[in-house]
């Protein structure tokens, strides 16, 4: 058959696998950064944050093109380390992220079969009023 290689069953769920790896690593920064800041302020401080991701992105596709011609002698696996090299400080430095949800901010009143009920968040069970 001409055109597209068909792709076998392993190739396909490696990229499945792919798939869910890249949405975690999409996503995880924003829960770090919701479990961390106060809750009036969240839309700015999202905003602020996306310019943190925005602003390098734009950048390096302005100019990783030139410093893999000039300085990096037509080599790009220099570029991935050069972008390798904060990835690994940010690691570091994400330790020090305070990621506390607060109970109070994060319990929902619910009503169940006639009883009232709080959720106290995703990680413990459905507690009865008291």
């Amino acid at each position: 058959m001409a055109g597209r290689p068909r792709l076998s069953f392993w190739q396909m769920l490696s990229e499945l696998g792919i798939g869910f790896a890249w949405a975690s690593i999409l996503a995880m920064p924003y829960a770090i950064l919701t479990g961390s800041l106060p809750s009036d302020k969240m839309g700015v401080y999202m905003g602020i944050f996306n310019f943190f991701i925005v602003i390098p992105q734009i950048t390096a596709a302005a100019i990783l093109g030139f410093f893999v011609r000039t300085l990096f002698g037509q080599q790009a696996i220099y570029a991935l380390v050069l972008g390798g090299a904060p990835m690994l400080v940010a690691a570091l430095l994400v330790v020090f992220v305070d990621d506390v949800d607060d109970p109070a901010e994060t319990a929902v009143k619910v009503k169940v079969f006639d009883k009232e009920r709080v959720l106290e968040g995703k990680h413990s069970m459905v507690h009865p009023m008291e």
